[in-house]
């Protein structure tokens, strides 16, 4: 990931962007040469282009009120939306499988036609149980899910959607999940109530970020801008794995614990937060 660690010029001009998206302006693009940029002028393209009026008719009306502020759509396919869409689930957790069964069993027009806790033969799997959309969990021992990702849009290109599940908001997993073409990033904690839509409108051609997932990328946007890679990078750290002792931290980056302790004064710092990791993490979460 460090084409994008390193681009702050691209940072900058993404948040330009969105502000400008955000306040309705949506003809703006992004210049900066970088694998991103095509992936996110891609969602910017027909955000523009949202008035379909062949979605009304097609499982639920494709409205913006069932979708959080930061759902993008994708850019022009072609909608061909199945009588039942097939779906197969990969997650190592057998009760995060069991929910997803629980969830889709009641709903109209989805069919779960494969649960697997294992990653391992996953292109063979879906092979044989031809889904539309397979649900992957982003963290799996065997193979992770970026790579089922990879080996999945190898295969089937956009005949198949692939819905990144996850309990991570990491914004390096976010950004390399969009940068394979993902349909959708949702964090397990807005699955139970809306997986169903988000595959449906998924199937329609819409690409989204759940709440969590867009507060994740914006605070990525907004703080990677004042911080150097490392202090990012140690930052990261201490709000994704908060209940980790800092030594676990610095040890997982590959850092001494002394080198450690300096990031974090320096990112405290330019954070103005006074104190150390604690004092940062509570910045972090109170401001979002």
């Amino acid at each position: 990931m460090g084409w994008f660690n390193k681009d702050r010029a691209l940072l900058h001009e993404i948040e330009k962007v969105l502000e400008q998206a955000k306040a309705g302006n949506w003809s703006h693009r992004l210049n900066t040469p970088s694998p991103l940029t095509k992936v996110l002028n891609d969602l910017l393209d027909t955000a523009e282009e949202s008035q379909m009026p062949q979605r009304e008719s097609v499982l639920i009306p494709a409205t913006p009120n069932l979708l959080p502020n930061w759902v993008r759509s994708i850019k022009n396919r072609t909608i061909n939306v199945p009588d039942c869409i097939r779906v197969v689930a990969f997650d190592d957790s057998e009760s995060q499988l069991k929910l997803i069964e629980d969830v889709l069993s009641s709903a109209t027009g989805i069919e779960l036609v494969g649960s697997y806790s294992t990653s391992i033969n996953a292109l063979e799997l879906c092979r044989r149980d031809q889904p539309h959309i397979a649900l992957v969990d982003i963290k799996m021992p065997e193979v992770d899910g970026l790579e089922v990702t990879r080996l999945l849009k190898n295969e089937w290109g956009r005949n198949i959607h692939v819905v990144i599940v996850s309990t991570h908001n990491d914004p390096w997993y976010i950004i390399e999940s969009m940068t394979l073409e993902i349909s959708a990033y949702i964090t397990k904690e807005d699955m139970i109530e809306n997986l169903p839509e988000r595959l449906r409108l998924v199937m329609l051609g819409d690409f989204s970020l759940d709440s969590h997932a867009a507060s994740s990328f914006k605070a990525f946007i907004k703080y990677r801008s004042k911080l150097t890679e490392v202090e990012f990078k140690v930052f990261s750290a201490l709000i994704e794995r908060r209940d980790w002792a800092q030594k676990e931290i610095a040890y997982e980056l590959g850092m001494s614990f002394d080198a450690f302790r300096k990031a974090i004064q320096r990112v405290s710092e330019k954070l103005n937060t006074s104190g150390g990791a604690k004092e940062i993490i509570e910045f972090y979460h109170k401001s979002h």
